[in-house]
């Protein structure tokens, strides 16, 4: 049964919810997020979202051709890892992207990707070296990818704290990149991100930190 039926109902309850059903709605729309996370003073990729073939192909050549792609939103029918745009799929391209908008995005030449958990106030980052990796343009199409925790600076921290505050999230599982020249790239919050695997792999209590944000009510 569709859960929709049911979100008067989740609104009408006195219990905590991490995240508010509504809130989690509104906090999962990628545009939000970046738009958010840029007047918060967060960077963020050169992006052009569109369903135009002819705006794709120029950011593409404004970009040197080194652009990647992403869906707006990961359905479990049609979900897709991030992807390189080639020159030979720029051209071919077209008609996939005038039925639905397709969201461009200057690559960001990086040495590691970072996934912070954020619970409450606590933060939790750890980093995996992409620059071995046999796919480096997405952390999750590698199975030996090796999680370590890592020292966030206190201004980016901060930063990612305002940008939960303003969605209204108890709990967010946020990517960045850390690129060549040391700068840290917001790509995405997901409000429902898995983090067990980065738990098992960097000994960051992240279990207790959420069990314990529950337990306070």
């Amino acid at each position: 049964m569709p859960i929709i039926p049911f979100h008067g109902l989740f609104e009408a309850m006195d219990a905590l919810w991490i995240n508010p059903p509504a809130l989690d709605a509104s906090a999962s729309h990628k545009p939000y997020q970046l738009a958010l996370a840029q007047t918060l003073g967060l960077e963020i990729p050169q992006t052009m979202m569109t369903s135009d073939p002819e705006e794709a192909r120029e950011f593409w050549r404004a970009c040197d051709g080194d652009v990647i792609y992403k869906q707006f939103v990961a359905l479990q029918e049609a979900w897709s890892e991030t992807r390189r745009l080639g020159e030979a799929e720029a051209q071919v391209a077209d008609a996939a992207i005038r039925l639905a908008p397709v969201i461009f995005q200057r690559r960001v030449a990086a040495v590691a990707d970072l996934r912070v958990t954020i619970i409450g106030d606590e933060v939790f980052a750890a980093a995996v070296d992409v620059r071995d990796l046999a796919y480096d343009l997405d952390v999750r199409m590698n199975l030996d990818a090796k999680h370590v925790a890592h020292d966030l600076p206190d201004d980016v921290a901060d930063m990612l704290r305002a940008l939960m505050r303003r969605l209204g999230l108890v709990y967010g599982a946020i990517d960045l990149r850390l690129a060549e020249d040391g700068r840290y790239v917001f790509l995405e919050i997901n409000p429902a991100g898995q983090f067990l695997y980065v738990e098992q792999q960097t000994g960051q209590p992240i279990t207790a930190a959420l069990a314990a944000r529950l337990a306070a009510g």
